[in-house]
Formats: structure tokens, sequence, C-alpha cells
């Protein structure tokens, strides 16, 4: 017996290590920590000590061995051993039930769905407790928030206070959190074990009413705790054998294990949708090429990309088939690779669809490798790029015209990445900063631009730079200079901001830059143009009522601000000498440093080349003294006495007369060129000598001439004003304010097409733009303005264009004449014109006042005639119908005939304003010639009518006025023919064309002609060759076809006679009939 019960004692031994050793295999044990651990060995201690007491004592090996034992001895012998035996079947009872649960449970989470994982959980909590008599267990997961679990799965035997929604450990369980993230299982027999650090912990579990628990992390594969696992007991504390927590923490590596393939499967599943859905977003078509079958499979989007049809097979041949012939070479190349050499495929091509048209495609993939290391077949995604191409080209084309641009506009463009290091540079800024373009590595052009800044500037300019990448100011503008390696200082405009900034404080900037050397140059020769012309200005307002004892000294001062402002060193006048005539003697000298005395020489003596030149009128400008010709050797020795190196000799002039002096400027220190500007700046100083002298000759002459000068200025009409390009008013003169009536000040506020009369402006700006565009330098127009007070003023303007040394456009130069009065005056001659046309007429008209009575006494006899007819058929009784009807025919007829002259009669005698109209010249020829017909029988004259046939030419005019030059023409002709025999009186009247848009009539008689000494006259008025003539119907006639935009001459006939021709405008989209037959009207129009 005892031998067998020492067997089995060994055997349950044996099977705790194997259990042991089994527990060891599912993962490496975590550390126990176990709370209170001296006082549970003190308690430990009195529990065997008492149980020693109370129940029978393991007999000894002595008394085991002995054969002679007392009865007493064997039965407590006996009773140790049931009682051992009893718990150790309970023991090996309980662990059998847990290791089925183990089992069952591991075989339940091994192909457990993710889905089904948290419900399993739960009954695993559920039957773990049920088997071990806990109250509580709680499965704690990480939150995604660094070192934070919260409670996800709960069971509890009885019902109790309930959870917060989301529990953290970090806010309720912070000593227990600790533990577990450093991997320790925490076993807490009482609450009251706790260290003082777990005060929130106890408080909790307080709360809850847990009296002790064991925590166990949950760990995978050796990583960081994701979880926990506790249980717990609510109605009385209890002892954690370490056996108890060996099972607990298989149970929580089998959870972890579980959490783990869920994660896992989530994870999965997620990549799966994200790869679906990036595909659906991308537009992507998946594809798989087997290579061992050459067949592919692909999703409906993908064979929606390639316009493949649902259900056909698509194999490598198929695909050949659509990519286009010409990007074939390149993918079966990227194929190849990706197949042989295992690089991934990253193509673009183009396909050809059904319907013709083409598409791009980009397509990615990689090979599959299988277990023997070669490639089996090639996975990949296709998208449709034919927009992204479209856009591409575009972006292109939209680049090179930006490129163009900038290049225009003369900009360079510029990147810097975050390493402060240049990412890009446009040729332009290679230019602009003189970048070498061979240099292709080891140069940053931003470090050769830092290089290359004006030591004066270039503290300032790496100061701004350095605030824009703090964020400082938000963008650079600045100018500066830049020594460029081949063109020297040069001015540079520089535009930069931030593009974007790194997390780790770099800033990638971009920025522009600009050569705006020339515009500064603008800029100061602008600058010093209206320094220069406040120097004039203030020159000619001191000359001006000067004294004349004060104009030698005034004279010397200007020569010195003159000298100073455009850096020369010697400034001398002459004047003419008054015992030598045609000699000149240097009166007025300035000279800014010390040199030989300069006496009151002769120019003849000294310089007779130069004074030979002068005295033609010439502008003497030298350079060099090496330029003078071998005849200026004399020149050349004064000059080089007085050290003067280049000179500019100016005549002085007034009024065109001869020389009333010179004026040179020198230069002592250097050689020096004498540039037209300039040259036309020191003739405006020499002009102001001019006239100061012209009146310090003369005090008597000089103050006529400024009384003159000055009455004329306050008299004159006439505004003088500089205007912008934009029509703005630069400058202005006080009568321009008077005849615009606004001040100085508000003038300048507004532009001249502000006060420009609507319906003029645009014609003044046809103008502009003309002068502008180099077309014409001057124009000069009619005009009218508004003045303030919102009257109207007719002006007389007259523009020039002011450009710069380069052609540019600067100012336009106004000169406004006040015309108002002129315009009245020409509407009063107007006026009184018609009223001579009008008398004209009526003097006309009255010359054939008797033909006009017997063209009327016809018809109105044929009226009474047939009348008279009338009434007697009447009268006798049974009228004939049809002979009374032909009786007042005759009536109407007449009757209209004796009104065509009348009506014909009233429009030449009215007196009326033009009114122009399109008329038929063929009518009005054929209506004047009517009221001519009377005159022409009584005269005896034959006339002819050449007149082409129809299509009409109509021409826009006053049809009395046309007629009145017809008429008068036609009674030229009659008088001139007055003295010719009747035999030899021909009037012939032709209307033809000249080109394409004017009219011709010609009025051609047989007298004698015009006398050659008077062809000059015939248009004058008052001139006449008629004893009852006025003189003036020739000039009237001339007046009126000019003013409808046509001519009006004469020529004497080869065969004898004068023909008058006249032109018309014809009315455009009239008929043009072909030129008709006459007496050479298209070749003598002058």
């Amino acid at each position: 017996m005892p031998k067998k019960c020492t067997c089995v004692s060994r055997r349950i031994w044996q099977k705790r290590v194997v259990v042991s050793h089994n527990r060891m295999r599912v993962g490496v044990r975590p550390r126990v920590c176990r709370v209170g651990d001296k006082a549970r060995v003190r308690a430990k201690a009195r529990k065997k000590a008492k149980r020693r007491i109370d129940e029978p004592s393991r007999p000894s090996n002595k008394e085991w061995s002995s054969p002679h034992r007392e009865p007493a001895s064997l039965r407590r012998t006996l009773c140790w051993m049931n009682a051992e035996h009893t718990a150790l079947l309970a023991e090996l009872e309980e662990r059998l039930r847990f290791e089925t649960l183990i089992a069952d449970l591991s075989s339940k989470f091994v192909n457990l769905l993710a889905g089904e994982v948290d419900r399993e959980i739960m009954d695993a909590q559920r039957r773990i407790c049920q088997l071990l008599g806990l109250d509580m267990a709680g499965l704690w997961q990480w939150s995604g928030e660094a070192d934070t679990f919260i409670l996800t799965h709960l069971y509890r035997v009885e019902e109790g206070p309930q959870p917060p929604e989301r529990m953290s450990t970090r806010e309720y369980f912070p000593w227990y959190q600790k533990q577990v993230l450093a991997g320790s299982t925490i076993v807490v027999n009482s609450m009251d074990e706790l260290p003082a650090e777990a005060a929130r912990d106890r408080e909790v579990y307080g709360h809850f009413g847990i009296k002790s628990n064991v925590v166990v992390p949950l760990t995978v594969g050796g990583h960081a705790p994701v979880g926990a696992l506790g249980f717990n007991t609510t109605r009385a504390e209890r002892q954690w054998p370490d056996m108890l927590v060996k099972r607990l923490e298989l149970v929580a590596q089998i959870v972890a294990n579980a959490l783990a393939r869920k994660r896992a499967d989530q994870s999965l599943r997620e990549s799966e949708a994200r790869l679906s859905l990036a595909a659906e977003a991308a537009e992507s078509g998946l594809w798989v090429l087997d290579l061992g079958t050459n067949l592919f499979w692909v999703t409906e989007k993908a064979r929606e990309i390639f316009g493949y049809a649902p259900g056909e097979v698509l194999s490598l041949e198929r695909f050949h088939a659509s990519v286009h012939p010409e990007d074939w070479g390149r993918v079966l190349e990227s194929l190849d690779r990706a197949a042989h050499a295992g690089a991934p495929v990253n193509v673009e091509y183009r396909i050809r669809l059904g319907d013709g048209r083409e598409r791009w495609i980009a397509s990615r993939g990689r090979p599959h490798v299988n277990a023997a290391g070669k490639a089996d077949r090639l996975m990949g995604v296709s998208v449709d790029v034919t927009e992204r191409k479209h856009t591409e080209r575009a972006l292109r084309s939209s680049e090179s015209r930006l490129a163009a641009a900038a290049e225009l506009a003369g900009l360079g463009h510029y990147e810097v990445d975050y390493g402060g290091r240049t990412c890009f540079f446009d040729n332009q800024f290679r230019q602009i900063c003189g970048v070498p373009a061979e240099v292709k590595e080891g140069l940053d052009p931003v470090l050769f631009w830092q290089e290359h800044l004006h030591p004066s500037d270039r503290q300032g300019v790496l100061e701004k730079r350095q605030q824009l990448h703090e964020g400082k100011i938000g963008q650079i503008s600045t100018e500066y200079r830049y020594r460029h390696p081949v063109f020297g200082i040069r001015w540079i405009h520089h535009l930069a901001r931030i593009a974007e900034r790194s997390a780790g404080g770099g800033v990638r900037t971009f920025g522009v830059i600009r050569d705006v050397t020339d515009h500064k140059r603008i800029v100061e020769q602008q600058a010093e143009d209206l320094q220069f012309w406040a120097l004039v200005a203030d020159l000619s307002s001191r000359f001006v009522n000067l004294p004349p004892a004060q104009v030698d000294g005034a004279i010397e001062d200007a020569q010195r601000r003159v000298c100073e402002f455009l850096g020369l060193d010697l400034s001398a006048l002459w004047q003419p000498v008054e015992d030598t005539p045609g000699d000149y003697r240097l009166t007025h000298h300035y000279r800014s440093m010390g040199g030989p005395p300069i006496t009151r020489m002769s120019a003849k003596e000294n310089f007779p080349w130069c004074h030979q030149q002068l005295m033609a009128g010439k502008v003497l400008a030298v350079s060099s003294m090496d330029e003078l010709p071998p005849e200026a050797a004399r020149d050349r020795e004064v000059w080089g006495h007085f050290g003067i190196k280049t000179s500019l000799t100016l005549p002085l002039s007034a009024g065109g007369s001869s020389a009333i002096g010179f004026l040179s400027f020198n230069d002592i220190r250097k050689e020096r060129d004498w540039p037209p500007l300039l040259v036309q700046r020191l003739q405006l100083i020499a002009q102001v000598f001019t006239n100061a002298l012209a009146r310090g000759r003369s005090d008597e002459s000089l103050r006529q001439s400024a009384e003159i000068n000055r009455a004329t200025f306050e008299q004159a009409a006439v505004g003088i004003a500089h205007v912008g390009t934009d029509g703005r008013w630069l400058r202005v003169n006080d009568k321009l304010c008077a005849i615009l009536g606004y001040s100085r000040e508000e003038l300048m506020r507004l532009t001249f097409q502000d006060i420009t009369h609507p319906d003029d402006l645009e014609a003044d700006l046809v103008h502009v733009r003309r002068v502008l565009s180099g077309l014409t330098k001057t124009y000069s127009i009619e005009k009218r303005y508004f003045r303030k007070d919102r009257s109207l003023v007719w002006a007389n303007l007259a523009v020039s264009l002011v450009r710069t040394e380069r052609g540019e456009p600067r100012h336009f130069i106004a000169v406004v004449q006040d015309i108002t009065e002129r315009k009245r005056a020409e509407e009063e001659m107007q006026r009184l014109r018609l009223q001579l046309w009008h008398a004209d007429r009526v003097a006309q008209t009255g010359a054939i006042t008797a033909s006009l009575a017997h063209e009327l006494n016809q018809p109105l006899t044929g009226i009474l005639s047939s009348a008279q007819a009338g009434l007697r058929f009447l009268a006798a009784g049974n009228p004939d119908p049809p002979l009374i009807q032909e009786i007042l025919t005759n009536i109407v007829h007449d009757t209209k005939r004796a009104g065509a002259v009348i009506n014909g009669l009233r429009a030449m005698l009215r007196n009326k304003e033009s009114e122009r109209e399109p008329i038929s010249l063929r009518d009005t020829i054929q209506g004047v010639l009517a009221l001519a017909h009377s005159e022409l029988v009584a005269r005896q004259i034959e006339y002819d009518v050449d007149l082409p046939p129809a299509p009409d030419l109509r021409v826009l005019a006053d049809k009395a006025q046309i007629q009145q030059v017809l008429l008068n023409l036609v009674m030229n002709a009659l008088e001139a023919m007055q003295s010719q025999p009747p035999d030899q009186r021909h009037l012939i009247l032709t209307l033809g064309r000249i080109g394409a848009g004017e009219a011709v009539v010609t009025v051609r008689d047989s007298g004698p002609g015009i006398p050659e000494d008077q062809q000059d006259q015939v248009f004058m008025a008052f001139w006449t060759t008629k004893q009852q003539g006025m003189g003036i119907g020739l000039a009237i006639s001339h007046s009126i076809i000019e003013s409808h935009g046509g001519r009006l001459w004469h020529k004497n006939c080869p065969g004898g006679g004068a023909a008058f021709h006249f032109t018309l405008p014809i009315v455009p989209g009239a008929a043009a009939p072909a030129p008709a037959p006459g007496p050479n009207a298209s070749s003598e129009a002058p």
C-alpha cells in the first residue's frame, strides 16, 4: 500500500511536470506579481500548524518502516492517506474539466470568423467563471491611444454597478495599467494588500465590490501587451494558487491569439476594401497575366477601359491586336523585363478601340515569383490616362506660352528647396545673373547670385531673405545692384515668396527677377529731365525781367549751374566785337578748376576754323581733339594750352539773323561724347543765353520785346499742354485753363477723354493711335471740349509726340486754340452762302422767266382748247363717251406738264437748309433740260444728251443745289455760244463714272472757249465775261460741289468750246454702269 501510494504520488507529480511543460510550449510565461507575499506566507504557516493539531499527522519514516507499529499510529497513517487521495482525485477532476475547456476553446478559436470572436469570448468568460467559481471576468483592449486600454467584454454572475460606456485603464486603473504594460501578471488575494500608489485602483474596485482578482497581460509573439484579461471575486476573498494562475494565463493566451487573428482578418478585409475602393476611385482596372498560358484575368473595369466585350477570352495576342503598333515594342519590352528580370511593369501606351478612337493607357504591375524562384504571372493595374495626356499636352503648350511671355517680359524664374539648394531655374535667370552655361555640376545658381550681389546692397537683401524665411514678412519686393560677370553693374528687381513650409521648419521658395537697368535709366532720365526743365525754367524766369546791370553776373552764374548740373569743367561765352565786324570776343566764362589765365581773346584769331564753322550756322561738337582736321591746327593749339579735351560750341542767333554770339561747353578732365539729347538741352540753354544777350544789347529793344511778348501771351487764344500717353494732363498753361474753365489743379486730375465731346472722342483717339504707332508724326483736328460749366467750346487741336532716345512714346505736346467764334462765323457764313445760292437761283430762274412763260402757255392753251371742245360736244347733245374721254385725257396730260414746270421752278426757288438724300443724276439732268428747253429752242441751239442705260447712278446730294449747278453751267454755255452762227451752236451733256466710286457730269459747248490768261480766274468770285452777270455763279457752283465731296474743273476743248466737269461720290451699293463715252471726262480731273 505505501509503495502503491508512493507510485501514485510519483505519477501525479510527473503529470504536473507534463502540464507545466505543455503550458510552457504555448508561450513564454510572464512573471507573476503577487501582492502581499510575506503576509500570505505567515497566514499559511498558521493554518498548517493548526492542521497538525486538528488532523492526524503523517507517520514519520521510522514509524513507516518499523515492523512493530502501534494501531493508533497506523490509523493516523491510513486517515492521512485517504484524505490526500481524495484531494488528489478532486484536483485531477478539476484539472481534467479545465483542460477539456481549454481544448474546446482552442478548437473553437482556431477557425473562428472575425464576427464571431466577441460572442465566443463572452461565452468563454462565462464558462471559466462557472468552472472556477469566479464572480466576474473582464477583457481590456488597446484603445488606439498611447498606453491606454478600454473595457470591451464584461461577464459577471450577479448584477452590480454599471461601468461607464468608455472605461479606460489610464483613468480608472493607473497602477494596474503600469504593471500590465510591464508584462506582469497581477495576483491580488485581497484589496487590502494593494500598495499605496494603487489607491485609485482600490477605490474603483471597491465601487464594483471586487475583493480579489487576477489580471493577465495579452501578448502575441513577445510583443508589447495589446490588452489584459481579468478574473475577479465579489462575494469573498480568494487565494490564487500558481497552478490556477497558470491556467488563467493559458486562457489569456488563447484569447490573445483569437484577438490577433481577428485583427489580422479585419486588417486583411480592410486592406481588400481599400484596394477595391482605391481601384474604383482611381478608375483602375486590375489584371493578371498567366505567363504559362498567356491568358489574362481582368476586372470588369479593365474590360471597360480596353473596350473588351464581356465574357471575351483575353489572350496576349488579343491584347497585342489592341495596342497601337508604334507602342507595342515598348509594351513588350516592359513585359519581358518583368517576366525574366523581375523588373516592375511601368509603361504608357496607346490602344485602338473598335470605333477607331485612340486611348492612352498607363499600366503598372509586378511579377509573382513561385517557390522555384521564377515568375509565373504578372499582376497589375491599368488606368485610362487619355484626359491626362491631353491635359499634359495643353499644359506643355501653356507652359510654352508662359515661358514665352516671361521671356518677352524679361522675367527669370527660380525655385529653392527646403535645403536651400536651387531645384529649378530657367534660361532667363541664367542670363540675368550671368550664370555660366557650361557649368553643370557643383555650382548652385542662388549661391552664385549671392556672391555677385553689390557689396553695398548685399546685407540688406540677405536680411530681407532671412525675414522671409522666418515668416516676418510675406514676400520680398526689392531692387538692388548686381555685379554681372559680363555686363558689369546691373539693377535687378526681385520678387520672392514662400511656396511651402515643412514640419521641420524648412521652406521652399520661388521667385522672379528682372533686369530693370534700362527702366532705372529711364526713370533717372525723367528725373534728370525734370531737374533740367526746372533749371531752364529758373534760368528763363531769372533773365525775363533782369535789370541790365545784373545780366553779366547772372550769365556767369548760369554757366556755373549748367556746368555743375552736367558735370562740365568750362563754359565760355563769345560776343561780337563792335569795332571789328565778323569777329567775336570772349566776354563771360566759368571754370571749375585752375589753369592758365583766360583773357578777352578774339575768336577769329585764336579759333579760326571754329569761327568759320560757327559763322555758317553749324553746331560744333568735338569729342576728341584728335578728330580735328589739319586746318584746325591753331584751334587745337589753343585748346591744348587750356587743357581742353572735348568741346561743344553753339551759335547764338535770334530770329534767324546772324549770330549774336557763341556759347561753348568744355571738359578738361576727360573726353566725352555729345549725344543729340544733350545737344538739344544745351541748345535750349543757349537760347536762354541768346535771349538774355539780345535783351542786353539794347535796353529799349529788350523793353519793347518784353512788352510785345507779354502782350502776345496775354492776348493769345492758344493753350499749351503736355499730355501723357494715357490722356492725363501733365503740364498746362494758364491760357488753356481759361479756355476750359478749370484751375490748373482741377485739370491735372482729369484726362482729355473726360472733357472731350463723345461725338469727337473716337476720331481723336484714332489720330492718337496712329501717332503712337508711328504712322504719322503729328495731327490737327477741330473738336469740342466740355468746359467746367458743361458748356461747349470749339478748339483747333494740333498734337505732336515726344519720344525717348529709344523711340518710345514719352508724352504729347498739344496746342489748343479756341475757335468757337470762328465756328459761329462759319455757321453765319454758311447761312449767308445759302442765301446767296438762293439769290443766284432766283436770278437764273428770272433769266428764263420768259421761256418758262412760253412753256406754261402751251399746256394752258391745250387745256383751254380741250375744255371748249368738250363744252361744245356737251351742248350739242348725245355726246360721244370715247371722244369725251380723249378730251379729258388731254386736259390731264397738259395739266401735269404745266405742274412739272411749276414744281421744278418752285424747288429751285425754295430757300431752306441743305437736305441731302439719294437722288438720280439722270432724272436731275432731264429735269434741268426741261426747265431750259424753251431757252434752247429760242436760242436755236442743238443739244445731245448721253445718259447711261438703267440701272441709274445715284448720289447723296441736295437736289435743288445740284440742279442749280447744272442750270448755271447750261446757261453759261448758252451765253458762250451766243456769238456763234446758229448752225455751230451745239450743247452736249454726258453722265459717266470715274473709277468705282465717283459719277462725273460734263457740260460742253461749242463757243470760243476761255482765254488762256483767264484760266485761273474762272472760279473766283465776281469774275465774269458777261456784261449783265455778277460773276458769282461759277464760284457758288464750285463751293456747292466741294461741299458735296466732289470736284469742279474746266478745260478748253481741242475742237473749240469749253467743257465743265464735276464729280460726286456714288452712294455705296448703287449700281455702277460702264463709263459712258464723253469728252475726256476721266482724264481731265485735277
